[in-house]
C-alpha cells in the first residue's frame, strides 16, 4: 500500500503518480484502507455524513455474509469539489468486487435484502451510489465488467480527465477503528 497522492491542480487524484517509479502502486486504483480514507476525505460535516453512509453501508454487506473482496471508491467524493465546483459531494461512488459467502447464503439473504443492490436504494440510505460485481464470475466476463468500470471510474465526469480511484479491502478488520475515527473527526467540528 502506498500513500493515496494529492490532488492535482485540477482538484482530482492522478490517474499515475508520476513521482514515484513506475510500478503496480503508484498507479488507480490506489490500494488504500478506511482509516487512510477517513484522514484524507472526512474533513467537512457534509463529508463525514457521507463517510457515515458509506460504513453503514459496508456493515450492512458484512452481515449479510459479503466480507470478501474489494471496493472501488470514487467520484466526486474523491475530488476537491469544494474548490473546483463551488459544491460538496452528495454521496459516493463505491464498486464492490465480492465473493459470495456460500450458496445456502445467498438463497437465505437475497430473499430479504435485494434492496441493497439497488443504487437508488443504497444512494437515498447510505449516500452511496452502489454497484456490485461478483467475483465468482466467469474470467472473461469479469475481464470486461472490470474495464466498463474502470474506464468509466477513471475519467472525471466534466470534463473527461484521466483521473484516479481508490481500493479498499472489503473485509471487516479496521470498520470498528473507522466509526471511532470518524466519530472523533465530527467531534472536533463541533
Amino acid at each position: 500500500m502506498s500513500p493515496v497522492p494529492e490532488w492535482t491542480a485540477e482538484g482530482i487524484i492522478p490517474a499515475f503518480d508520476y513521482l514515484e517509479p513506475a510500478g503496480f502502486n503508484n498507479r488507480a486504483p490506489y490500494k488504500s484502507d478506511l482509516l487512510e480514507l477517513i484522514e484524507r476525505f472526512g474533513t467537512s460535516i457534509e463529508r463525514c455524513e457521507i463517510l457515515r453512509g458509506f460504513l453503514k453501508f459496508r456493515e450492512k454487506l458484512h452481515t449479510m455474509g459479503l466480507q470478501k473482496g474489494f471496493q472501488w471508491v470514487n467520484g466526486s467524493f474523491v475530488e476537491d469539489v469544494e474548490t473546483i465546483r463551488q459544491r460538496s459531494p452528495s454521496d459516493i461512488d463505491v464498486i464492490s468486487f465480492h465473493q459470495y459467502p456460500d450458496q445456502s447464503t445467498v438463497d437465505g439473504w437475497t430473499k430479504h435484502d435485494l434492496q441493497t443492490f439497488n443504487a437508488t436504494y443504497t444512494k437515498r440510505t447510505y449516500k452511496v451510489d452502489a454497484y456490485f460485481e461478483n467475483l465468482d464470475s466467469a474470467s472473461s466476463y469479469l475481464v470486461s465488467r472490470s474495464t466498463y468500470w474502470f474506464g468509466l471510474f477513471t475519467h472525471q465526469k466534466n470534463t473527461f480527465a484521466w483521473k484516479g480511484c481508490l481500493q479498499i479491502s472489503l473485509e471487516p478488520r479496521n470498520d470498528s477503528d473507522a466509526v471511532e475515527l470518524l466519530t472523533d473527526i465530527e467531534k472536533g467540528m463541533q
